[in-house]
């Protein structure tokens, strides 16, 4: 019996052997690709940003805000100076989409309409400037903005202007670029 088992044993033991030897084995190819493409952001102007009619006190130096930090606005604060505010402001308003989830940080240039001179709004009659700077639109703008994939959200546009002791009666106008980045 014990020759038997020992017999029996190896042929398990070889058959297990050459069995396992048959076993084939396959492969296959899987492709990968990506493909790399910057987020789309749109941003587009809805209303324009307007510090309404101002009267300044003669000869006398004022600045006046418009603060759109918190959402849209309408009330001017004198800050310097004596100003009569005769038409209502209205801040700026843009709207924002992207095809992804962004934290968006929010910059803001200004030139003058007619002379293109840096942080200078001027009039078309002789151009004159009064100061509307970059940094001022930013303090009392949107600064961040949070948006989600396909949902529109808004950056409210105010500032601080300055006007000069002298200044011609007429309409001040400039261009405010907004640059959204992410």
């Amino acid at each position: 019996m014990k020759k038997m088992c020992i017999i029996f044993g190896t042929i398990l033991i070889t058959g297990c052997f050459f069995a396992s030897s048959l076993w084939a084995a396959d492969h296959t190819d899987l492709n990968v690709s990506v493909e790399l493409k910057a987020a789309t952001i749109d941003v587009v102007a809805e209303e324009e940003l307007s510090f309404g009619a101002l009267v300044p006190e003669s000869d006398k130096k004022a600045k006046v805000v418009l603060d759109a930090s918190a959402g849209p606005a309408t009330q001017i604060t004198v800050t310097k100076g004596k100003v009569a505010v005769i038409d209502e402001a209205q801040s700026g308003l843009l709207t924002v989409e992207s095809d992804i989830d962004a934290e968006l940080e929010i910059k803001y240039t200004v030139k003058g309409k007619t002379n293109s001179q840096p942080d200078e709004l001027d009039n078309t009659a002789d151009a004159q400037t009064i100061t509307f700077k970059g940094k001022d639109i930013e303090d009392y703008s949107t600064k961040k903005l949070t948006v989600q994939a396909g949902q529109e959200a808004e950056i409210h546009v105010g500032g601080l202007l300055e006007i000069p002791e002298t200044f011609t009666n007429h309409v001040y106008e400039g261009i405010i670029t907004v640059t959204a980045k992410y």
